[in-house]
């Protein structure tokens, strides 16, 4: 026992590193447990201000053997730390910033991601940043040496640390401006009920998923909050799971304690604040007489919504106001160029909820029954015998008056459609020629003002289309969409855990078709447990990659056309250009060996048919056995028999052999649906491999077309 407290470990001594740099550590828990492994061993704040004495060192981490510590950032550490998760954004932060990426680096154990160490004099607080966080005041990062559920963090640039001043973070902090809110539904707190269950159920959910306690705590008390819950029920509920949450084995009644006041003060927090009012859009000057997204929405979704939007937009940019009376013809002639008479008949038809966007005017009222009579003559009621005076048939009027129409204005659309006012994007008259190119066009708007991440079928159900057409608006408005993924690295321990077998995914209603799992090389391959463990066991460093949703941008094509024409620019010539004189390189006089070129083997050309039978009666036995078996196999006359003479000729009796063989071993395993497309690839491969072909070279075709190889220069 004694030789074991006399031990120093390779944890004590990285601390023990920190702390003759001056900077401030903490023990954190380790162990085997990933999400517990990073949690403060002791109550560290006193830390912030004091560094540990030697004697707490080596209680923590030769009495104890606690295997992580954390470096304490803040003033008296005088550090921030760079905490990227994502390496994509870290590949970028080294390429904008290559000056100050020339720090003291820590390599991330759990993501194998960069921690750039930055030494600073100000006071700095913690800050959310574009793919990780900023740590500085009340922060701290897992130092290098500590190992926690298997992985180590290491040192990844042993270098000084540099000095950062107040312009080189704002320079920081503005490139690595966190993205504004992701659209996901799915992540959203649900609506609660007054039940113990299903409150702490979803906190559970939501602290899974997010590894964020304090705030799921605190939006969650919000939600109970607006529902009229009560802040006791609500204490009772929540408070003592909270403070189990992540306790310390080693000192449960402290720390318990001490979680259970935080989570009463978190809960009082959130009942302490006032009720936010619902967000309410306030009309600008120029949104007056202009359609807003809420009402288009709206009518997209109505079969005749489209025909509505374009005849109302396309009168409002033309002149017409609300209130305003207009007949059919008259709008006919102001639409003359954009909409067409069958769209404005759709629009002034369209009822919704039964009542007519655009309404009737009342007709005139009928004329009194003297301006009736043609003479103007009233009745004489004094004689009794009198014959009548037939009236004329023929009417005053030549034909009915036409229909005039009352403009509506957006708060009568709004009071029909039961919507509220939102945010209006703006559409040009151009974007008014069609149907497609207006529901386009709302699309490149939307994108263009929020870009980010969306679900496809969200932006589908949102204009009233199919995905597929929002892929075509997509490609017609230059937005580009990127693939997002959730990545999770691969090893021996969360395998199983990671991949579950179709089976078990099937049972538990997981979809698995968009994961897949990618290498250090960024080759992927399916996300399959036993080709994982196959991968992992070669040295193989993995990432388990789900597909989630898409995120969009609008790329503008003048800029775009600008970068890709920049060599088209005319350079200033200098002054001394025309009185030099032109210097003539010379190549220099350097011989390389080159080796002889292999030439490549002779591709015959195959006849136009083969109507009779080969000259090699072997040949034909094979051309014959071939023609039989994908019949036998496929139940279908899917290749003729001259195809199969072709094959013969074209790639060799021992090549269509082997091919054969090996269709028959894979028909039997149920792994192949086109037998002649198998028979004709297989061969084409099998010939490359038995003449030693390299991959680019091309191989003869049964269609009698080369392969057409493109050439890559890299200048």
């Amino acid at each position: 026992m004694s030789a074991r407290l006399n031990t120093v470990t390779p944890t004590y001594s990285a601390a023990l590193r920190c702390i003759e740099q001056g900077w401030s550590v903490i023990p954190l828990l380790g162990g085997n447990d990933a999400a517990r492994g990073k949690t403060p061993a002791v109550a560290w704040t006193r830390y912030r201000k004091a560094l540990p004495t030697s004697e707490e060192l080596h209680h923590w981490f030769n009495e104890r053997r606690f295997s992580a510590y954390g470096v304490v950032c803040g003033s008296l550490s005088k550090l921030v730390v760079l905490d990227l998760d994502d390496e994509v954004v870290a590949a970028e932060f080294i390429e904008v910033f290559p000056e100050l990426a020339n720090t003291y680096i820590v390599r991330s154990g759990n993501r194998g991601t960069p921690h750039f160490y930055f030494r600073v004099s100000s006071l700095i607080s913690c800050q959310k940043v574009r793919g990780g966080d900023l740590k500085a005041e009340g922060g701290y990062v897992v130092g290098a040496g500590s190992t926690i559920a298997g992985k180590t963090w290491t040192v990844l640039r042993d270098t000084p640390v540099l000095d950062l001043n107040r312009e080189q973070l704002e320079k920081i902090l503005a490139f690595l401006k966190p993205q504004q809110h992701i659209f996901n539904s799915r992540h959203d707190i649900k609506k609660v009920t007054a039940d113990f269950a299903s409150v702490l159920s979803e906190y559970q959910r939501e602290v899974e998923r997010t590894g964020e306690r304090n705030n799921t705590l605190f939006k969650l008390a919000l939600k109970l909050r607006e529902q009229g819950i009560s802040q006791e029920w609500t204490r009772q509920a929540l408070a003592e799971a909270h403070a189990y949450q992540g306790a310390d084995e080693h000192k449960i009644a402290e720390r318990f304690e001490r979680r259970l006041c935080e989570a009463e003060k978190t809960i009082a927090s959130a009942y302490s604040r006032p009720r936010r009012a619902e967000q309410q859009f306030a009309l600008k000057e120029n949104q007056i007489e202009r359609i807003d997204n809420g009402i288009r929405e709206a009518l997209l979704k109505h079969p005749d919504g489209t025909a509505f939007l374009r005849v109302y937009e396309s009168l409002s940019q033309r002149g017409l106001v609300s209130d305003q009376a207009f007949t059919r013809l008259e709008a006919l002639a102001v639409l003359k160029g954009v909409v067409g008479d069958y769209s404005l008949r759709k629009a002034l038809k369209l009822t919704i909820k039964g009542k007519r966007l655009i309404r009737e005017n009342p007709p005139p009222a009928p004329p009194f029954a003297a301006q009736a009579d043609p003479d103007g003559g009233l009745e004489n009621k004094a004689k009794r015998c009198f014959v009548p005076r037939q009236k004329s048939t023929q009417s005053r009027y030549k034909h009915r008056p036409p229909v005039r129409y009352r403009f509506p204005s957006p708060d009568d659309l709004r009071r029909v459609l039961g919507v509220s006012v939102t945010v209006s994007d703006p559409i040009n008259e151009s974007d008014l020629s069609s149907p497609k190119t207006y529901r386009a066009a709302l699309e490149r708007e939307f994108i263009k003002r929020r870009p980010g991440q969306y679900p496809q079928g969200w932006l589908a159900s949102r204009l009233g289309v199919s995905v597929r057409s929002i892929y075509s608006y997509h490609a017609a408005e230059n937005i580009e969409a990127l693939e997002c993924c959730d990545a999770v690295p691969l090893t021996w321990e969360n395998l199983e855990q990671a991949i579950p077998s179709p089976t078990l995914a099937r049972r538990m209603g997981i979809d698995t078709q968009s994961w897949f799992i990618e290498d250090e090389q960024g080759k992927r391959y399916p996300a399959s447990p036993g080709l994982a463990y196959k991968l992992i066991g070669r040295g193989r460093r993995l990432t388990l990659n789900k597909r989630t949703f898409s995120s969009y941008k609008y790329v503008d094509p003048a800029i775009e056309y600008a970068a890709d024409r920049w060599w088209e620019t005319p350079q200033p010539k200098q002054e001394n250009e025309w009185y030099l004189p032109k210097a003539t390189s010379e190549p220099l006089p350097l011989e390389l060996y080159t080796p002889d070129p292999k030439p490549p083997p002779e591709i015959k050309k195959r006849q136009p048919y083969y109507p009779t039978a080969l000259v090699d009666e072997d040949d034909e036995r094979a051309a014959l056995r071939i023609y039989q078996t994908v019949e036998r196999l496929s139940g279908a006359n899917t290749l003729s028999l001259s195809n199969a003479r072709c094959l013969i000729d074209l790639y060799g009796r021992e090549v269509v052999t082997s091919t054969l063989k090996r269709m028959e071993a894979l028909h039997h395993k149920g792994k192949i649906t086109h037998h002649a497309g198998f028979t004709i690839t297989a061969m084409r491969v099998s010939w490359r491999t038995h003449n030693h072909v390299d991959t680019f070279s091309p191989a003869p075709r049964i269609s009698g077309e080369t392969r057409t190889v493109r050439m890559f220069s890299f200048d």
